[in-house]
């Protein structure tokens, strides 16, 4: 009767000096490098899920969109997507910290479903958390060189920008008259002139842009993760630009050879040729003893002929009877 008395009451103790048991729970955070929160898609952070595990367990993760069916009673029965592929299914006990480097692709809020249990078909109350995933940001914005080409001219375009992640540059150009720009490269009715090309930081791309109808016309830009991307880094941009219709140069007179006056310097038919049209070629110089020194004998071309624009002319001086030195003159007709 003593014996049973004992037992009893060092059964009671242990129950007394029990603690409460350990309820699994685990959450989720997304880090920067330096560990500040801050949950962005496309670009490298660290995730991790910590918690604690009441015994020896394993944890399973999966993700999906949210509006669908609620976390299932086990994780192999769950149709979302895997997460932590490199930690799903690792071994926890008591308290636990998991960390993996991941980019996660889409923007927007995703539904993550924690499974803390003794396997992946084990049923264990699933642990819910909603993470909603920023975009991540850039600039694009467009020049146009010469700022209003003409008619069949080539204009060079530079698009310049910078982007947080990896993504893609879009450029289409057309009519200023029609609607704005659309959403999206594959959405947008203009002539393509870049096609998706690859950017990471800032960027500089060129392309070149040619209208064979004058009129007003603008440019549309998108930084974003594909061509049907409805919601791109950084929204569709307009860059207005105007095609001119070319002036017609005006007709260019002939060169018509002035007439030779009697005495007339030098300085005044340099002038009389330059307001025909002509150019002051050379100026040489010959005996003459009818023509004062320094005044001009003749021209190299006959007075009064019509010849191409800027068609150079031969001036002839006068030394008078004396030549101006020796093996430089010769006797005026």
């Amino acid at each position: 009767m003593r014996l049973a008395l004992c037992s009893a009451i060092c059964v009671c103790v242990l129950f007394a000096g029990a603690g409460p048991a350990l309820a699994d729970d685990a959450a989720i955070t997304v880090t920067t490098a330096d560990r500040q929160p801050d949950p962005a898609a496309g670009v490298p952070r660290v995730f991790t899920i910590a918690g604690t595990s009441s015994r020896p367990k394993q944890v399973y993760v999966k993700y999906r969109a949210p509006g669908g069916a609620a976390c299932a009673p086990s994780a192999f029965t769950d149709t979302g997507e895997v997460f932590f592929g490199s930690v799903y299914g690792s071994s926890v006990n008591r308290s636990f910290s998991l960390s993996q480097a991941f980019t996660f692709g889409s923007a927007g809020p995703f539904v993550f479903c924690i499974w803390i249990a003794a396997s992946e078909s084990a049923i264990a109350d699933p642990i819910t958390q909603t993470i909603a995933f920023r975009a991540p940001t850039g600039t694009i914005a467009a020049t146009v060189d010469p700022r209003t080409p003409q008619v069949d001219q080539p204009a060079t375009i530079h698009v310049v920008g910078a982007s947080e992640a990896p993504a893609r540059v879009y450029a289409k150009f057309r009519s200023a008259s029609t609607a704005s720009c659309a959403a999206s490269f594959d959405a947008d009715p203009g002539i393509g002139l870049l096609f998706g090309d690859r950017v990471n930081g800032a960027f500089t791309l060129t392309t070149t842009a040619r209208r064979a109808v004058p009129g007003s016309y603008q440019l549309c830009l998108w930084l974003a993760m594909s061509s049907s991307d409805p919601f791109p880094i950084a929204a569709a941009q307009a860059r207005a630009f105007n095609v001119l219709t070319p002036v017609p140069a005006l007709p260019v007179a002939s060169c018509i050879v002035p007439r030779v006056t009697r005495n007339i310097r030098v300085s005044t038919m340099k002038a009389r040729l330059r307001r025909a049209n002509c150019t002051v070629g050379k100026v040489r110089y010959l005996r003459s003893s009818k023509v004062p020194r320094r005044a001009v004998v003749r021209l190299n071309l006959r007075s009064g002929r019509r010849l191409q624009p800027g068609t150079r002319v031969t001036i002839y001086v006068s030394t008078g009877r004396t030549p101006r030195s020796p093996g430089t003159t010769t006797e005026a007709r």
